[in-house]
């Protein structure tokens, strides 16, 4: 038996390659809707299309802020150098004017008013002294004679009388210990300076050209100054009709908040004042 009239078929890869490559045509041409295994990438390419436009939109408005943020860089740059330019150029008056020149005299005023007052009240108080240092000289040179003439009179000891003198100069001499000693002009100049720098730390209210409120505040400073122990309660600084309670409590309102005076409660649940500000210097 032949075997050269048996054509053989080719083996060689270039026959394979030939072969798969043609039957992949064949295949891509007749059956184009078969599934190729790539269609799990629609779903991904949707959702990176969606991230790309969101990611484009928001550089446009990061682009957008850089140009407001360069605009606003040049225009707050041309300002400072306005405010410069100005300040170097305009004139500021620097002369007091006329209002400052009437303030001036107004605290004149009011200050030589204040000594006047002081001055009356030492002289009051003086003249008081004198009266109470002659009622005192009566009574110890009339004591003698008053003795002498009830023991004569009567024979017997007569206590109403006796009594009588003994409490007269019992009184004069309680008059003449509890007088407060007089201040001297440099102790009262100190307590002065001293009132007027609490003041200077009050709101401009009692800072101000109202000549009855500064009063009531002189007198509240110099009596919470005069306070000892742990303080005074509001019904010490009430005296009608000028210090009545709504304007002391203003005052004391104002010390309080600023830290002049110490708010505390007594043993009573009673609101007690006591001052911390400034004190006359000795």
């Amino acid at each position: 038996m032949s075997t050269s009239s048996t054509p053989r078929t080719p083996r060689t890869p270039l026959r394979r390659l030939s072969h798969g490559s043609l039957a992949g045509l064949s295949r891509s041409t007749t059956q184009h809707d078969a599934p190729s295994g790539m269609g799990f990438l629609d779903l991904i390419m949707n959702d990176l299309a969606d991230e790309s436009e969101g990611l484009l939109s928001n550089v446009e408005r990061l682009n957008e802020l850089s140009q407001s943020l360069a605009m606003f860089n040049e225009s707050f740059a041309s300002f400072l150098y306005m405010v410069k330019m100005d300040a170097c150029c305009v004139e500021w008056p620097q002369a007091p004017t006329d209002e400052s020149f009437a303030l001036s005299r107004r605290h004149a005023t009011q200050v030589a008013k204040r000594l006047k007052e002081g001055q009356e009240a030492e002289q009051a108080a003086a003249i008081a002294a004198t009266a109470a240092n002659a009622t005192l000289s009566a009574d110890v040179t009339a004591m003698p004679s008053l003795a002498n003439e009830t023991m004569i009179t009567s024979g017997v000891n007569t206590p109403g009388k006796d009594h009588s003198a003994d409490g007269r100069l019992r009184s004069a001499l309680k008059k003449r210990a509890g007088a407060p000693p007089k201040p001297t002009a440099k102790e009262k100049r100190a307590r002065d300076l001293a009132i007027e720098a609490a003041v200077n730390q009050m709101p401009l209210e009692f800072r101000s050209a109202d000549v009855d409120l500064r009063r009531i505040v002189d007198k509240l400073v110099d009596k919470l100054m005069n306070s000892t122990g742990e303080g005074l309660p509001m019904s010490a600084f009430i005296k009608q009709p000028e210090l009545t309670q709504a304007k002391v409590n203003k005052c004391l309102i104002a010390f309080v908040g600023c830290k002049l005076v110490e708010k505390t409660a007594g043993p009573t649940k009673m609101a007690l004042y006591q001052w911390k500000g400034p004190m006359p210097r000795p």
